[in-house]
């Protein structure tokens, strides 16, 4: 199974365009013990997350080309290794701009 990643190509000097990023495709990582699948359904674009691109490092960190940009999402759990979290349940989570995202399953 593939996972559609935007990634960072590029810090934008200046106004952000849509050259600072790339779209990649890889393979869904598989999941450890207590570890959930997350498909992402919608992300949450918020003033941190542009502050981020323009120099102002967020709690989350500052971006970095040529990872995937960073976000928190709100996605089903399509697959549980976790006994509190089953599949099918709705999570928001810090999954990055991506399709998929593996995180540690904790209720």
């Amino acid at each position: 199974m593939q996972n559609k990643q935007i990634l960072i190509d590029s810090l934008p000097q200046g106004k952000l365009t849509a050259k600072n990023f790339r779209c990649e495709e890889s393979e869904v990582p598989a999941i450890g013990e207590d570890e959930v699948l997350i498909k992402t359904t919608a992300l949450i674009i918020s003033a941190g997350t542009r502050a981020g691109l323009q120099g102002s490092a967020s709690y989350a960190g500052a971006p970095e080309a040529g990872r995937v940009m960073n976000g928190t999402g709100v996605g089903e759990v399509v697959t549980s290794n976790c006994d509190t979290i089953p599949a099918g349940s709705l999570v928001t989570a810090s999954t990055g701009w991506q399709q998929y995202s593996v995180h540690q399953g904790r209720a």
